[in-house]
């Protein structure tokens, strides 16, 4: 059964409020060239990576309708496409608002490596205790000429999980025109593999008609006290935008955890939403399979029971 949408945006709001770090990646074998002059990088800017949801803004359901269940298909997916995609575009700009904590900070250059270092503090949501620290932001070429890798990492004591050394809280790669990238978040649980990310990001909108994200959280549950997890909670929201057709979905389940790296299986179910801004058509599909499509009034059209959709 799909969860609330309270319970996604709450998922990725909070899920991600207190990741924090894992062990430093080595040293980019190109930040080891010699210094070479180079202008200082603009921080990253994700305002471009948004859900397009202004075919449900603008198509609105009639007031008092004589047969409110014609248009439930559609009502359930513009709630859908509307309530989550704010959830999911927090996360998605999530590293913006841990790297603007720089902002009015001089950078130096290192190698060929830019870094900020500069104290602060934030209050924990799961404490509601504020939290003193220290963080760097580094800067370094990409794998290609357009790219840039960053990291975020950060020294503090956190009131759940202790004294937190020269770890990484987030780390990623970016586009000069922010229009490409990807970026990592960890959690400094012990109970959570060193390497597993909390959550994931990618995106590419080098050309709008052709444009979408990922975004994959991992949430875990109560472990023993020395232990790691074993399974988590896997909801994978996925956007495209095709021309004119649009598609926004969910994967959701629970996944083991082997070899620190999340397992998908086939008990994972789908539901998704497909429209298209031309014709002004669209339908919504079920975990359990079942597809439902409506007409440019909004009013079904069709539905039809299926097998469960899975992974």
């Amino acid at each position: 059964m799909l969860r609330s949408l309270q319970h996604y945006t709450t998922l990725i709001l909070i899920a991600v409020s207190s990741l924090f770090l894992f062990q430093a990646c080595e040293d980019d074998p190109l930040s080891e060239q010699p210094d070479e002059e180079t202008e200082q990088p603009d921080l990253p800017s994700f305002e471009a990576i948004t859900v397009d949801g202004s075919y449900f803004e603008t198509n609105q359901v009639p007031e008092d309708p004589e047969n409110p269940e014609d248009f439930g298909p559609y009502s359930e997916a513009q709630a859908f496409v509307l309530g989550v995609s704010q959830g999911v575009e927090g996360a998605l700009a999530l590293p913006q608002t841990f790297l603007a904590l720089s902002t009015g900070q001089e950078g130096e250059q290192q190698n060929n490596n830019w870094v900020w270092n500069f104290t602060g503090d934030y209050p924990d949501e799961g404490t509601g205790e504020t939290v003193d620290f220290t963080a760097t932001i580094t800067a370094s070429p990409g794998t290609q000429a357009s790219l840039i890798n960053w990291e975020f990492a950060i020294d503090a004591t956190h009131p759940q999980y202790g004294p937190i050394s020269d770890h990484v809280l987030m780390s990623g790669s970016v586009a000069e025109d922010n229009l490409t990238g990807s970026w990592s978040l960890f959690s400094p649980d012990d109970a959570v593999p060193e390497n597993l990310p909390s959550l994931e990001s990618e995106w590419d909108y080098t050309d709008i008609q052709e444009s979408g994200f990922t975004v994959t959280t991992l949430s875990i549950g109560d472990v023993p006290e020395g232990e790691e997890a074993d399974e988590a909670y896997l909801a994978e929201f996925h956007y495209e935008q095709n021309g004119d057709d649009f598609t926004f979905s969910l994967v959701e389940g629970m996944v083991a955890i082997e070899s620190g790296e999340a397992v998908m299986n086939e008990e994972l179910v789908t539901f998704e939403v497909m429209w298209n801004t031309n014709t002004g058509t669209g339908s919504i599909i079920h975990p359990n399979g079942n597809i439902c499509q409506w007409g440019e009034d909004l009013r079904v059209t069709q539905c039809e029971e299926g097998q469960a959709t899975t992974q």
